[in-house]
C-alpha cells in the first residue's frame, strides 16, 4: 500500500515561529509503479499529478514521487534517508517532525461514501 509524508511550515506553526502564514505544503508519495513502467515513463503519462510547477502554482503544493518498486532497493532507502534528513529539522536546526498518511482502503471507501452523501445533502442534520 502507498503512503505519503507531508511537511511544510504549517508543521512548525509558521505564524508563531516565523511570523508568517505557511507558504506551501510539501508532499512525498511512496507508491508502487504499475507493472512494467519505469519512473520517468509513469511521470510523463501523468502530467496532472507530476507537473511540479503546475501543482505549485495551483495548490502551493510541492509534490515528489518515490517508486517503492523502482530500479533498486538502495534507491528507496536513499530516498527515505534523504527526505527524513531534510524534513526532520527546521531551518534553524531544531528537530521537528512531519506527517505520515497511510492508505487504508476501508477508510478511503468510507470517506468516499460520506463525501458523496454530503455533496447530495445527506448529512446536513448530523453536521449542524
Amino acid at each position: 500500500e502507498w503512503f505519503q509524508w507531508v511537511d511544510g511550515s504549517f508543521v512548525e506553526n509558521a505564524l508563531l515561529t516565523h511570523g508568517h502564514e505557511p507558504r506551501d505544503i510539501d508532499l512525498v508519495t511512496f507508491d508502487y509503479l504499475p507493472s512494467g513502467w519505469r519512473p520517468d515513463e509513469f511521470q510523463q503519462q501523468r502530467p496532472e499529478v507530476f507537473n511540479w510547477q503546475r501543482r505549485h502554482d495551483e495548490f502551493s503544493l510541492d509534490c515528489y514521487f518515490v517508486p517503492l518498486n523502482g530500479d533498486s532497493i538502495d534507491d528507496v532507502f536513499e530516498a527515505f534517508r534523504y527526505w527524513r534528513n531534510w524534513w526532520s529539522h527546521a531551518r534553524e536546526g531544531d528537530e521537528k517532525g512531519f506527517i505520515r498518511l497511510d492508505n487504508i482502503p476501508e477508510e478511503d471507501e468510507a470517506l468516499g461514501s460520506w463525501l458523496s452523501a454530503r455533496s447530495s445533502g445527506g448529512f446536513e442534520d448530523e453536521l449542524s
